[in-house]
């Protein structure tokens, strides 16, 4: 009777640690010196929870790799990653160090259960090298900044939702990882742009180039402008100096494109003054200033090229307007009126 316990007990031994024993996923820390794999190996485990052995098998074919540009900041991403799912940039400087081994844990957990619930695209991924890491702007390290990352791995599996946060102690912020990861300096789809351009606006009646400048702001959708725009012409009884200059509107009605390159349609209206200052070759010949208002509407087509806070322009457009036509004796020396084609060069950023 003695003998067959002992027995039913090495057997349940073994048995518990063949069950314990569970696959896990490959740690890459080799550009994270604060943190040992062995040690983020436990947290990542320790955070996964359960998983279920249909996908259980599938951990070892995945790779956490946590990179380390600073003291405060982390890196993390699975190889092969997911589609739509990129790395997530964690800011740990308010952390802390207990806890911010468990952030990087919490992350790198979520990535690997988004990946193990799209076996096709995993299975379909196209082999190859790893995509280049998003730059990381250095960091200040006073006070509780300068603290290394490190950390053990706390005990205990919880289930991750897909929004979570580290716990924290009162005082202490509270470091939050999103779906969509944080970016640092990439702005945000609704954020405000200022815009400087320069181009050229033509008055097709009698074209003579107007030399334009300009300033825009935009958000979403809506634009709205300043600009002027000025141009001199010769002629037999003199010269005439022409300005055109006024606020606009614009609005946006749709674009195409993606990864940063974008043709978009506008809508835009434009009101101000144009003015004309005439100089006569002689004293005989009697010359006369004028002022009138001015009013333009019409399409404007845009190619746009967005590089994080940075954005580009090329904008061609066409319009009807409204304003002065300068004469000179019969003869019409300068059109500031009627159909008028603009293009234009524009910068902009993201405050």
């Amino acid at each position: 009777m003695t003998a067959r316990l002992a027995a039913w007990l090495v057997g349940g031994v073994v048995l518990g640690a063949a069950t314990t024993a569970r696959a896990q996923p490959r740690i890459d820390t080799s550009r994270c010196p604060s943190f040992t794999a062995d040690d983020a190996r436990r947290a990542v485990v320790a955070e996964l929870g359960a998983v279920g052995r249909d996908r259980e098998a599938r951990l070892t074919e995945l790779t956490v790799v946590v990179e380390c540009p600073d003291a405060i900041t982390a890196r993390v991403r699975v190889e092969p990653a997911p589609d739509d799912e990129p790395a997530r940039v964690l800011d740990l400087g308010d952390m802390p160090g207990e806890l911010r081994l468990r952030v990087v844990a919490l992350a790198a957990a979520e990535l690997i259960d988004v990946a193990l619930t799209r076996p096709v695209q995993l299975d379909d991924a196209p082999a190859g090298p790893p995509p280049p890491p998003e730059e990381l702007g250095p960091r200040g390290e006073g006070g509780q900044d300068a603290q290394a990352l490190a950390g053990g791995a706390p005990g205990g599996a919880t289930r991750r939702p897909r929004r979570v946060a580290a716990a924290s102690p009162p005082g202490d912020a509270v470091a939050q990882i999103d779906r969509t990861g944080r970016r640092g300096r990439a702005a945000s789809p609704g954020a405000a742009q200022l815009h400087v351009r320069g181009g050229v606006r033509s008055f097709l009646a009698a074209p003579a180039p107007l030399t334009e400048v300009g300033a825009e702001l935009r958000r979403g959708r809506l634009a709205l402008d300043v600009f002027g725009a000025t141009t001199s012409v010769d002629d037999e009884l003199g010269s005439v100096r022409g300005v055109v200059a006024g606020a606009g509107v614009a609005w946006q009605l749709g674009c195409r494109g993606g990864a940063g390159t974008y043709l978009c349609a506008l809508a835009r209206g434009g009101a101000g003054l144009a003015t004309a200052r005439p100089t006569s070759l002689d004293d005989r010949i009697v010359s006369e200033a004028a002022t009138a208002p001015f009013v333009e509407l019409g399409p404007r087509l845009e190619a746009r090229v967005t590089q994080g806070r940075w954005h580009g322009t090329l904008a061609v457009g066409l319009a009807w307007s409204a304003g002065l036509i300068v004469l000179a004796e019969d003869r019409e020396q300068l059109h500031l009126a009627g159909a008028v084609a603009t293009a234009s060069l524009s910068l902009g950023w993201t405050p």
